[in-house]
């Protein structure tokens, strides 16, 4: 033993962790127990082993025999994949969700990501490769990694794939069955942006700034100013890099890399987000190419010059001589806080041009990557974003996501988990509307990127601080629990980002990522077995309250938060509220109300539906309005028809009689008990209740015009609110009338489905009683902060 013997066990040992994952053992603990910390993935040394040669050779046949002695409750021995055949993957609907399916096999869609910046990009350098390591340890099989057409297409003759081979190699040289998927930036490169002047974003308020940027930053660096960057209405663009995405995927999949990839995750825009360049500041896109796409849009819509004419209502406008609107017509409403599209289509008529021109930009380099991908493969990418856009919907946002979900070149969406809603108590909102993705057959990632808070701890701490450190520890572990397994609860994927951070988190300083902590890691493999668990499940939405929101109505309303409050609390207001009512709750827009199973909901709450044409109110008039269910109304629905303004379809649209008003707020002031919500600023339109027949809930603080009101219309019962009903207490009252299941008597964030019960607490309130569908209820005094996970039909706590 003085030289030691060095026996292979990598396969072995893979075997038997998944095993354990799968059996919901913490395989890291275990192995690490029985082979005194001596191993690696790669290699056993017994010099260091505490354990003598036979019962070492006793574990290692126990291992063997445990998978012929458990199937049931472990993994198969062989790889995740077969490394003699390539990849081939889909997303098809099955047990009730959209699924992965890698080669057939359903797979669960929880990923590790590493993201663009230094430090944390190239898989072969020693921290990505220790943390790639890590979640491979911990059963993760699926990889997500970074590359960007300039970094390959470095001059117009030169076009070099070795690096995104080389990504893919970093990866399979640590865990050589991992499937991965590779983020492609399709941004033009600046040496293409340079020569082609007239293909590049120009913007209404201020002139393009020449940005150094240096060869080894990422592209995305400058993208909220107002850089040189190609227009995303550009043709040239669209054949240029269309044509070397093309290429790349027929050269990549020649190679033994290419048999490893399952997913092209294709990006542009903001922050590869497919936000429109610069937009959170500025005006885009005033370029040439804007302008040509805008004139050829126009001519599709509309046909001939006179009927442009009569929709602008100005006698000198052609096809020809049509522009881009300017900063003076984008920022003055006409009606309030929304638009008149008898005096403002030109602008209407823009942003929804700019929309379906990011949209189908995105769906080109989809098709791109299918069309000379020679096996089924998944192209996808960051879209469908609703949850604080900063008020600048309009101008960057993603409102026609209809397009996306109705193309059969596009897998799935993703996006971060919405940032203003990440916080301690707050509700981990997913940025997107899950449940229509569902609809529509398509695959929805969460994106898990929020640096856990624990990190705040660090080795030259003060005595207060170091009081904090185990509250940060439990809050990081409650806000991990709550990010990752909602998307479990929603029946959707989900992937850890990696992110440049430096952590000082102890004295020895021994982390190299975010999730790097020895506290964090038995979560991540705990959180994995359970989920892994419960995919295996036919998946059951739970929620019977239906929120509905129209991606339309934005092209109607404000350019920003100033000239429009009402909009942006109706998203991240209400929607944050509502998940504190106690109910489980499915998300929508607007255009999917026909398809969505709506006898399951006892409440539909409509937010932001300020436009609605005939064919929609019938909609619901036919199908909405009926079996006792209630409608819950708030600001100005209806207000127009997509052609006119029309306030005299509000009352008919609620079933309650409104009329106009005016008052120096929008707050709401309930009685027994008393509760304020809304707005402290004016806002125009403005209804008020003025129905005899309606019950008056609340009035308009400070005045007597009832500005929250019931009333019921025999087949369902109307409520309506002047302003956002952004407040929890008066939700969950709503709900509790409607008929709703409450599953929490506190007002805690929950989430159901899947067969789980997801309940995160983070305010002070002793015990809380949880109560199961089935009537079963449970007696809980939970730790704050903490994330409850359960199983919704025994109420088994699933987390310990």
């Amino acid at each position: 033993m003085k030289h030691g013997i060095v026996i292979p066990l990598h396969l072995i040992l893979r075997t038997s962790f998944e095993m354990c994952a799968t059996a919901g053992l913490s395989s890291s603990v275990f192995l690490r127990y029985l082979f005194g910390h001596c191993w690696t993935s790669q290699q056993w040394h017994p010099q260091k082993c505490s354990y003598p040669i036979s019962k070492l050779v006793l574990i290692i046949f126990s291992l063997i025999a445990l998978t012929f002695i458990a199937p049931d409750a472990c993994l198969a021995a062989e790889p995740f994949r077969s490394l003699g055949r390539s990849v081939e993957a889909r997303v098809e609907t099955r047990n009730g969700r959209p699924t992965l399916l890698i080669n057939g096999r359903p797979t669960l869609p929880q990923i590790y990501a590493l993201a663009a910046q230094i430090g944390v990009r190239w898989t072969w350098e020693e921290a990505p490769r220790y943390n790639i390591e890590m979640f491979a340890q911990r059963g993760f099989r699926l990889f997500h990694v970074h590359a960007e057409l300039k970094q390959m297409w470095t001059a117009p003759d030169k076009f070099d794939i070795d690096l995104i081979r080389r990504q893919i190699r970093g990866v399979l040289d640590v865990c050589p069955d991992a499937a991965v998927m590779v983020r492609l930036d399709v941004g033009a490169p600046v040496w293409w942006n340079e020569s082609h002047p007239d293909e590049c974003t120009r913007f209404a308020d201020t002139e393009v700034v020449q940005n150094h940027l240096h060869p080894t930053q990422p592209n995305f660096i400058h993208d909220l100013e107002p850089s040189l960057r190609n227009s995303l209405a550009s043709r040239a663009w669209l054949r240029d890099c269309g044509a070397k995405v093309g290429e790349l995927c027929r050269r990549l999949a020649e190679t033994p890399e290419g048999d490893a990839l399952f997913a092209v995750h294709l990006v542009s825009g903001v922050y590869h987000e497919w936000h429109y360049w610069s937009f959170v500041r500025n005006e885009p896109d005033t370029s040439k190419a804007m302008t040509d796409r805008f004139r050829r849009w126009l001519r599709d819509r509309y046909g001939d010059d006179r009927a442009l004419q009569a929709a602008w209502n100005d006698p000198n406008t052609t096809f020809d001589t049509a522009t881009v609107p300017g900063v003076e017509p984008r920022m003055n409403n006409r009606a309030g806080f929304l638009r008149d599209p008898q005096r403002e289509q030109r602008v209407i008529d823009y942003y929804r041009c700019q929309h379906q021109t990011v949209t189908d930009s995105f769906i080109h380099f989809c098709r791109a990557v299918k069309d000379n991908w020679p096996r089924p493969i998944l192209a996808g990418g960051f879209h469908g974003y609703w949850f604080k856009m900063f008020g600048r919907m309009a101008a960057g946002g993603h409102l026609e996501v209809k397009r996306a979900l109705d193309s059969p070149a596009v897998d799935y969406l993703a996006a971060p988990q919405s940032y203003g809603h990440l916080g301690r108590g707050q509700s981990g909102l997913s940025r997107t509307l899950v449940e229509s993705c569902r609809l529509h057959g398509k695959l929805f990632i969460d994106e898990m990127d929020e640096l856990p808070t624990l990190w705040k701890v660090n080795s030259r701490q003060t005595d207060a601080e170091k009081a904090l450190a185990g509250d940060r520890l439990a809050e990081s572990v409650a806000l991990l629990r709550r990010n990752i397994m909602q998307s479990a609860c929603r029946g959707v994927g989900v992937w850890y980002y990696e992110l440049p951070t430096v952590h000082t988190h102890h004295p020895t300083k021994s982390s190299v990522g975010m999730w790097d902590h020895p506290a964090l890691w038995p979560e991540i493999e705990n959180m994995r077995s359970v989920s892994e668990r419960y995919f295996r499940r036919p998946y059951r939405p739970a929620a019977d309250v239906l929120l509905v929101y129209d991606d339309e109505s934005f092209y109607y309303s404000g350019h920003n938060k100033k000239i429009d409050p009402v909009s942006t609390e109706l998203l991240d207001g209400l929607a944050e509220e509502l998940l504190h009512a106690g109910a489980a709750v499915d998300m929508i827009y607007l255009f999917d109300l026909d398809r969505v199973d709506l006898d399951r909901y006892k409440a539909v709450i409509f937010a932001n539906v300020f436009k609605l044409d005939q064919r929609q109110r019938e909609l619901v008039r036919a199908k909405v309005a009926r079996n006792g269910r209630h409608l819950v109304w708030q600001s100005a629905p209806g207000y127009t028809d997509g052609e006119k303004l029309a306030p005299e379809n509000v009352s008919a649209v609620v079933g309650i009689k409104l009329e106009p008003a005016r008052a120096s707020t929008a707050m709401v002031a309930t009685e027994s008990p008393r509760i304020e919500y809304g707005l402290s600023a004016p806002i125009e339109p403005l209804f008020v209740v003025a129905d005899p027949e309606a019950t008056p809930l609340g009035r308009l603080k400070d005045t007597d015009q009832v500005a929250l009101a019931r009333k019921s219309l025999g087949p369902s019962t109307a409520w309506f609110s002047s302003a956002p009903l952004n407040d929890r207490k008066v939700l969950r009252r709503i709900l509790q009338q409607a008929g709703a299941h409450l599953y929490s008597d506190g007002y805690d964030v929950v989430y159901a489905g899947g067969d789980l019960l997801l309940v995160h607490v983070a305010e002070p309130g002793g015990k809380r009683t949880l109560s199961l569908r089935n009537g079963k209820k449970l007696e809980l005094e939970p730790l704050v902060p903490s994330t409850l996970l359960l199983d919704a039909e025994t109420g088994e706590t699933l987390l310990p």
